[in-house]
Order: structure tokens, then sequence, then C-alpha cells
């Protein structure tokens, strides 16, 4: 909505024009950078303009935290319009309908860890843990039987994943018989998920290891649906990754504790 330049900045003379306030200029900076207590040198950068014969104006760069406010303060129609685009904004990256550079990075080295079945057990494991302790919380009752709220755990858990034994059965049958595959004798859960879709096993981690830290649902779903894209595209890393011990300790040194913390 409003130009950036070289600096990384706004122009505070672009701003004035997109919220269309009908103060003069001078005194609706000032009064806007008091609103929002903006600081200069942090916030904002100030100089004379060019001398042209006349009396030099002083020129406002802003950057685009400090921008946004402005609009914001302004409290005019366009203030208005912008403030409820910031509010959606921020809304798909919480629910993960949009994703940062930041977030992408994380996906891809959850992928890269859950590759592992050792971390996969893991993040289980620790969404296992912070269930009961969850359920604990509102039912401490419960605390005299913790074995009980474990067997919830994975009611809920499969339930939530499509991963219940019947479900689970009824849908290797129709994979088999899809891709004209024989139905083994004997499966675990990961096995059949694996057999399945490739990147099933490291998904559900995934998914672990987001409810584990209680992530919305939406932002869960959401991730995981990148994840399984993101898999595919590094398929080969993540074939390596199970082969060989120098990436197992590459991962061990410099990934597993920035996902599993």
């Amino acid at each position: 909505m409003l130009k950036i330049n070289e600096n990384n900045r706004i122009d505070a003379k672009d701003i004035y024009s997109f919220v269309e306030v009908k103060t003069d200029f001078y005194h609706w900076i000032k009064r806007c950078i008091e609103q929002a207590d903006l600081q200069i040198e942090k916030d904002f950068t100030s100089n004379l303009s060019e001398s042209t014969g006349g009396r030099r104006s002083i020129n406002y760069e802003f950057t685009i935290d400090a921008a946004k406010e402005i609009c914001i303060v302004s409290a005019t129609s366009k203030a208005k319009e912008l403030r409820r685009w910031l509010i959606g904004l921020s809304n798909q990256v919480d629910t993960g309908v949009l994703v940062t550079h930041e977030q992408v990075i994380e996906v891809i080295r959850m992928i890269k860890v859950f590759a592992i079945c050792e971390y996969r057990k893991k993040a289980l494991n620790e969404n296992a843990e912070n269930f009961i302790k969850n359920v604990l919380e509102i039912h401490p009752e419960y605390m005299k039987n913790k074995g009980l709220l474990y067997g919830k755990f994975h009611a809920w858990r499969n339930e939530m994943l499509h991963t219940g034994k019947e479900e689970l059965n009824e849908r290797l049958k129709e994979y088999c018989l899809i891709e004209n595959k024989r139905i083994p004798a004997k499966f675990t859960q990961d096995e059949a998920i694996v057999m399945m879709g490739e990147y099933g096993h490291i998904t559900n981690a995934i998914w672990d290891n987001l409810s584990s830290k209680n992530k919305s649902q939406e932002l869960i779903n959401n991730i995981c649906s990148l994840a399984e894209k993101l898999a595919h595209e590094i398929k080969p890393f993540c074939e390596r990754l199970n082969q060989s011990n120098l990436f197992f300790n590459k991962i061990e040194t410099n990934e597993v504790k920035k996902v599993l913390k």
C-alpha cells in the first residue's frame, strides 16, 4: 500500500497522502510521532531538504513498523482500512494460511529431524505428557489413574490423525486394492502409514510436536499440509538421512534441540 525506499524506509509524505488527512502536514506528523511514542533514529529519521532559495522543509522517513503505527493513529477511513488489513494479515500468519521465511525454515528443520524414527517417538511422548498435564490441570482427581489418561490420549490422537486400528486397516486395504499390492499380514501403525504415503509418519510427528506446544489446530493442520509438500521436494535428503551416520550426527548437533525444545 505504501512505497518502501531503498533504505527500507517510508517517506512521511507518502503516508500523509495515503491516509488522506485534512490537517496540515507538519502538525499532523508531529501529533502522530507523539501519539505513537516514536523515537528519532530508532523509528524515524529527519533531515532538512535541499535549499531552493526559500525556507528549507524537514523530511521524515519512518521504519515500516512505525509507518503502520502512524497510519493507525491517524484515525481516517483509510487508516481504518489499513488496520483491518493488518489484522487480517496477522490472523493468516497466526493460523498458518500465510507463512514467514522463518516458519518455512522451521518446517524444513522439523522434516529433517522427524525423518528419524527416534525423534518421532520423542515427539509422540512429549505430546502425550502435555496432553496429560493439560487434563490434570482441569481434573486433578485423575492423578491416581494416569494410565487411563494415556489411553485417552491415544484415542484422541488416533481420531485426530485417522490412525485408529480399524480405520487404518480399512485405509490400508483400500490402498492395496487400488495400487494392486499385497496386504501385509502384520504391520505396525507407523509401517502402515509409511506404506500409504511416504511422509505421513513425518507429518504426524510434526503434528505431535506442534500439539505438544499447544498450538491451534488450524495452525497445526496448515503447517502439516505445507510440510508434506516440502517433504516431497527434499525427498533425496530424507533418504540419505536415514542411511548415513554423518547426516544423523549433523541433525543431532545442529537441528534437534531447536525442534524438540
